[in-house]
């Protein structure tokens, strides 16, 4: 871990998130051996994402202990959730609200996270709680993810185990009666590049119509006041091609958009990184600062510099120079850099 002054960082404890979607195997379209066969290629199917980690039934206690050796079978796929960790994956029997609960021995620096199917987050429950609850659809599947995350000298092998009790309920007619909805918009599948000129609409139910406003110092998009439960939204931005999802109302963490370009980067395998630091304190690492692409093929994209680290990345970048921008407490820094090389660093100080 890092060793460096963070400016603004609050201490992290105890995090619950759940994930629901859409249950099913992912299955390849192929002929049967014993079947006849066919000229005609079978039509393409989307595959459907295969639950992570042991599967439990609701109301199911199950108990474990978080070590040195704990993966997630999705955290592999998203280093931004690198966390030791332990997944189970629940089925939702009818429409109502999933609570999970966690007891562990002893307290230790953990968080419960809620998954969909495919390892989207839905939702983050942090350091007052060991309870979470979520909106489910019947037949939804929940990834319900406990993690430590503490990072205490000699991480991983220094971390002591941690013995859990993961306990699950469902409760109908216990949705809260308005709530609402956060989203980030990225525009690359690493999902450092956000994008600050999108569009989310909701396209059902009352709130048809009503469309997000964007926070410029969170980089956050907001749909106020909505009723509770589910809300289908459409999602786009000059550039990219539209998605359309379905998202929950009251969730605490911020839901990741992915938009896709209609026309893809030529030669975009580029990563700019860097840190952002005050003047005279080359150890005090700014957090929260946008870091901004101002020109070139992926101008206007942007990122914030991290919570924990301090630093900011922007991949998926094509090649050329390019003017960055960083925005702290009403100041701006403005550099060119050259992003011939597949790894730049670009620094600012304020």
């Amino acid at each position: 871990m890092r060793r460096r002054i963070l400016i603004g960082v609050a201490a992290t404890a105890m995090l619950v998130i759940f994930f629901a979607g859409s249950s099913g195997c992912n299955k390849s379209s192929r002929s049967s051996p014993n079947g006849p066969s066919s000229p005609v290629s079978p039509t393409p199917q989307s595959p459907v994402p295969q639950p992570s980690g042991e599967i439990i039934r609701l109301g199911e206690p199950v108990s474990g202990t978080i070590t040195s050796q704990s993966i997630c079978k999705f955290a592999r796929t998203d280093p931004r959730s690198d966390d030791l960790c332990y997944t189970y994956s629940i089925t939702a029997p009818e429409n109502g609200t999933l609570v999970a609960a966690v007891r562990l021995t002893p307290d230790a620096a953990t968080v419960l996270r809620f998954r969909t199917a495919a390892g989207e987050v839905i939702d983050v429950f942090c350091c007052s709680t060991t309870t979470g609850r979520v909106p489910v659809q019947a037949g939804s599947v929940v990834q319900i993810e406990l993690a430590y995350v503490g990072r205490p000298p000699g991480y991983p092998s220094s971390v002591p185990p941690v013995a859990y009790t993961l306990e699950t309920s469902l409760v109908t007619g216990d949705l809260q009666q308005r709530g609402d909805l956060r989203a980030i918009v990225f525009g690359d599948t690493a999902r450092t590049q956000r994008v600050a000129q999108a569009s989310v609409e909701v396209l059902d139910g009352p709130s048809a119509g009503q469309v997000a406003r964007f926070a410029e110092a969170s980089g956050v998009y907001e749909l106020l006041d909505l009723p509770a439960g589910f809300v289908h939204v459409r999602t786009s931005a000059p550039g990219f091609n539209p998605v359309e999802e379905q998202l929950i109302v009251g969730a605490q963490w911020p839901r990741e958009l992915v938009l896709q370009r209609t026309a893809p980067l030529v030669g975009a395998e580029h990563t700019l990184s860097g840190m952002v630091t005050l003047s005279g304190s080359p150890n005090a690492l700014l957090i929260r600062v946008r870091i901004e692409v101002i020109d070139g093929p992926v101008a206007g994209v942007f990122t914030l510099t991290d919570d924990d680290s301090g630093i900011y990345t922007l991949s998926s970048l094509p090649a050329g120079v390019v003017q960055v921008r960083a925005s702290y407490g009403g100041r701006t820094q403005t550099l060119s850099v050259d992003l011939s090389a597949r790894m730049t660093q670009l620094n600012f100080v304020f």
